[in-house]
């Protein structure tokens, strides 16, 4: 095919979501990391297009025309188109910049980042269904995050054009710590949307119990959310003096508590491969999580984990105690994981297997 050059970019293409640089979440890190990695972004000729405002209700619809119309007259300049999608309104919107790709003849990409899809697929009516699954086969690629997503998608809906992509992170933004582990100040880090999916409440269970036995320790909750909700929560539990709720952090904050945390916590009921997994783990963190979307594949139980399964707080009680009081194990657990984000999932290995696809892709 005729590949649009520019400069020493082999190829053009244009990566359509959220403005990594505006807005919260685990897609807006994924393309604020592709965004940095000049090799990536020079070989590519990529430009990032924002199809996502954080504001009110009326400034979201009328941002979210004005893009989709720009999109309109900007994606003949491509090659290739890259979506990021999610669900409910992100998927909505998405499939009309696929619709648009697809009708100027260019190839594409799809990127699933919600660990719901295949439910919310399921719940879809009829119609809504075949519009999806349409657009899906459709694109030249669907990118999902892990094996066991690829599976999901093949024998749910019926796909033959997955592969896998998972989520990374830049190792080397996350430098060992000269601090011993045993004098991190933080037994427990939850990082992440605060709400029932991500099992918070089922965390504030868990700590009330080990609270009432007389144990110390001190979790911080990093995350938005109904923020006043669970103050409330926190202090008809008891627990004021040792939790902590940060409210959504990023950047230098961020970095900070991680590498000042011993254990991360995130008893997720639905989820992708969360970037917060990936950063405890570079930062030498042990995790304990749920065995769903793509963690069982980062996260080795017994080796950089323990994974329970969703809402069960017996098992979930039992982790936290046993890792609080065995600093050790969390310590070994913590080594493990750097190791496995230094081999599976550093940005520099994984941009290079996204750029090989894209060649597959457009055959150059």
């Amino acid at each position: 095919m005729n590949v649009v050059g520019m400069g020493d970019a082999e190829m053009k293409v244009i990566v359509v979501g959220p403005d990594g640089h505006k807005t919260r979440g685990g897609i807006a890190s994924v393309l604020q990391g592709m965004r940095e990695n000049t090799w990536l972004t020079e070989k590519t000729g990529m430009d990032f297009f924002s199809s996502y405002y954080e504001g009110n209700i009326v400034l979201k619809i009328l941002y979210g025309v004005w893009r989709i119309l720009l999109f309109n007259f900007v994606v003949d300049r491509y090659d290739l188109v890259h979506i990021h999608m999610s669900i409910k309104g992100s998927a909505q919107r998405k499939m009309r910049y696929a619709k648009i790709a697809k009708r100027h003849g260019k190839k594409l990409v799809l990127h699933i980042h919600s660990g719901n899809f295949v439910v919310y697929y399921k719940n879809l009516p009829p119609e809504k269904q075949k519009e999806v699954k349409d657009c899906l086969e459709s694109a030249d690629r669907v990118f999902a995050l892990s094996e066991c997503w690829k599976t999901a998608f093949e024998q749910e809906l019926g796909l033959t054009n997955c592969e896998v992509m998972p989520n990374g992170i830049s190792v080397k933004k996350f430098p060992l710590s000269e601090k011993p582990f045993a004098e991190r100040k933080i037994d427990f880090l939850f990082l992440g949307r605060l709400g029932e999916q991500k099992g918070t409440d089922d965390t504030l269970g868990a700590l009330e119990r080990l609270h009432n036995e007389g144990r110390e320790f001190r979790c911080v909750m990093a995350g938005d959310g109904p923020l006043e909700e669970y103050s409330a929560q926190i202090k008809q539990k008891g627990l004021t003096g040792q939790v902590e709720l940060a409210g959504w952090v990023g950047g230098e904050k961020k970095s900070g508590l991680l590498q000042d945390s011993k254990i991360l916590l995130l008893p997720s009921y639905h989820e992708g491969l969360p970037m917060s997994i990936l950063e405890a783990m570079a930062s030498e963190e042990a995790v304990v999580s749920t065995p769903v979307g793509g963690i069982p594949e980062a996260v080795k139980v017994g080796e950089s984990g323990i994974l329970i399964t969703p809402g069960d707080a017996e098992a979930l009680y039992n982790a936290l105690r046993d890792l609080l009081d065995d600093t050790a194990k969390a310590e070994q657990m913590g080594r493990y994981g750097r190791k496995i984000v230094e081999e599976k999932y550093d940005l520099e290995k994984l941009h290079r297997q996204l750029y090989a696809e894209y060649c597959k892709i457009l055959g150059v």
